[in-house]
């Protein structure tokens, strides 16, 4: 008898556990989740919609990106073929 009421504690326990466990992995109610995701994509909207960059600033990362190119491209074009298969990722 007593077997039996601990065997049907441990499968009350059990499918206690899955439950506390579907709620960590996320399998919360979709619908909830994805208006959360709508709220935050309106906020961050908001917040894109604020932020102005000027044209001085915009030359500036313009001007910072050409010579990243420029100094990419010069190492690319200077380094000799052994060391680049030295350094190459298989």
């Amino acid at each position: 008898m007593w077997t039996n009421i601990v065997m049907f504690l441990i499968i009350i326990l059990f499918f206690i556990l899955i439950g506390v466990i579907q709620k960590k992995e996320g399998f919360d109610n979709p619908y909830v989740i994805s208006q959360q995701h709508q709220g935050d994509i309106v906020t961050f909207r908001k917040k894109l919609s604020k932020i102005t960059l000027s044209d001085d600033s915009l030359n500036s990362i313009q001007e910072q990106i050409t010579e990243l190119s420029n100094n990419t491209t010069k190492l690319q074009t200077n380094l000799p073929n052994k060391e680049v298969e030295k350094i190459r990722p298989d």
